[in-house]
């Protein structure tokens, strides 16, 4: 189990935001727990229906994750992880690693310790209760989904 929070309510402190129990995930936390929003796997990201909307890929050096339901002919990369960071779309991995900055511009998110930051270390998106930069690149991805609004998610 894991739990993503949001630091910025001042009322009360953190607000857990989602839940992830194995396999799901669910709004909010603890004793308030509340629907289901999404499901993964090895294969892709599945909203509360259970009908695939994004998949995962995977390359040397690289993750993406791609919209089932895309309008394009070929189906939409929503995201591309590379170690511990997201980027917009499809990037050029050798060209991020020449530190190109057309590549570096579509920069997201970050993963630092139980932290998500935007961009590079700019402001910290949510908090978890587990290390991240030890999870899975899908769970890397399903996250940067969440924060998104993708794959059937209704976003931060």
């Amino acid at each position: 189990m894991s739990q993503a929070s949001d630091e910025d309510d001042e009322d009360d402190g953190d607000t857990v935001i989602w839940q992830l129990l194995d396999i799901d995930v669910y709004h909010g936390g603890g004793a308030n727990i509340g629907e289901l929003v999404l499901s993964f796997d090895d294969v892709g990201i599945y909203d509360a229906e259970d009908n695939q909307t994004c998949a995962f890929e995977f390359t040397k050096g690289a993750a993406t994750l791609r919209d089932l339901n895309a309008s394009t002919p070929e189906d939409e990369v929503l995201f591309t992880l590379v170690g511990d960071r997201v980027f917009a779309g499809e990037v050029d991995v050798p060209r991020l690693r020449d530190k190109d900055w057309r590549e570096w511009d579509k920069l997201q998110l970050t993963y630092s310790g139980a932290g998500v930051w935007w961009g590079n270390y700019e402001v910290v998106a949510l908090e978890a209760n587990v290390d991240l930069e030890l999870t899975t690149d899908t769970r890397k991805l399903l996250i940067a989904a969440l924060l998104d609004g993708r794959c059937g998610s209704a976003g931060l």
